[in-house]
């Protein structure tokens, strides 16, 4: 909304609003209010003129308003979490400096760390907000599932899984009872859901046994899907 203290004489008022693709501004009297297009930035031009029988009087001076594009903002996070891994440090938000909030968020030492323990199983959005220095705020949201993961020992679609030995150096054993034979995929991914390893088509049948060697990675938690 925006306001002029008036003209003398004038029974109404005429608002105007340039360029027209920047929105809509109505209202007779000394407020006018503008219906925003909110795929536009860029100056945008107000005025106003008092109008009587006499017909219409002297524009006002110009207001200029700048509209600011929001910032472009995104995050992608794991999709999927063990309940009993360690608290990890959520970094894919951008652009870098924003704020996440969600079940299981906390801020330590000016990071943003997800606890799956304290949120707990099941689906969570994790958001992620950023304002630039021009005040404008945008934001991200993600989900994060928080499953309780295959467990040694344990039959899942046909088959059992063991891996060890776990915790390990680097180098660990994958091994799989199939009931039935078919191709299995394999991937490995970090913290961040980056893939660090990769096997496909490995032929299945009965016991399986396959080594897989993370030695030249960083020490932390990994994940391992197979498909």
């Amino acid at each position: 909304e925006y306001s002029t203290l008036g003209a003398e004489h004038a029974t109404s008022y005429t608002w105007a609003l340039w360029p027209v693709e920047a929105g809509t501004i109505t209202g007779d009297g000394t407020m006018g209010t503008v219906s925003w297009n909110t795929d536009f930035f860029g100056e945008v031009i107000i005025n106003v003129t008092g109008v009587n029988d006499c017909g219409g009087g002297q524009l006002s001076e110009d207001l200029i308003v700048t509209i600011y594009a929001l910032p472009d903002v995104s995050l992608n996070e794991i999709d999927t979490v063990c309940v009993y891994n360690e608290a990890f440090e959520l970094t894919s938000g951008q652009p870098i400096g924003g704020v996440y909030e969600g079940t299981g968020v906390y801020e330590e030492a000016g990071a943003y760390f997800f606890n799956p323990e304290d949120a707990g199983l099941g689906e969570h959005e994790i958001t992620y907000s950023y304002m630039d220095e021009n005040g404008c705020e945008n934001m991200a949201a993600d989900m994060i599932t928080v499953d309780e993961c295959l467990g040694i020992g344990e039959y899942a679609n046909g088959f059992k899984l063991e891996i060890y030995p776990n915790p390990s150096s680097g180098k660990f054993v994958v091994k799989i009872d199939a009931a039935n034979e078919g191709l299995l995929n394999m991937k490995v991914m970090n913290h961040t859901g980056a893939e660090v390893y990769r096997e496909d088509n490995m032929s299945v049948s009965g016991s399986w046994e396959h080594e897989v060697n993370l030695s030249d990675n960083a020490q932390g938690v990994y994940f391992i899907n197979l498909y």
